[in-house]
């Protein structure tokens, strides 16, 4: 499986890669057509975004509800 070493990730690199991901996140809770395309193909909507993802990562798309929390643990 492919990682991202975080040592070679520039600040910048790492602050444009979170404003991407905050960008994301207002766009799917307020853009209707945008959550359809992310629900149906989170690596590559991501991607279109400008998110830059390894070669071979795919994406699974997972939202909390009231019911159920996810909880996401880094690769290590």
């Amino acid at each position: 499986m492919a990682k991202i070493d975080l040592t070679k990730v520039s600040e910048a690199e790492f602050s444009e890669g979170q404003k991407i991901y905050s960008d994301v996140i207002a766009r799917y809770y307020g853009d209707p057509d945008f959550k359809a395309k992310m629900d149906k193909d989170p690596t590559g909507t991501l991607k279109a975004a400008g998110m830059k993802l390894p070669e071979g990562v795919t994406v699974k798309l997972l939202v909390n509800t009231a019911e159920k929390i996810h909880i996401v643990l880094p690769n290590v």
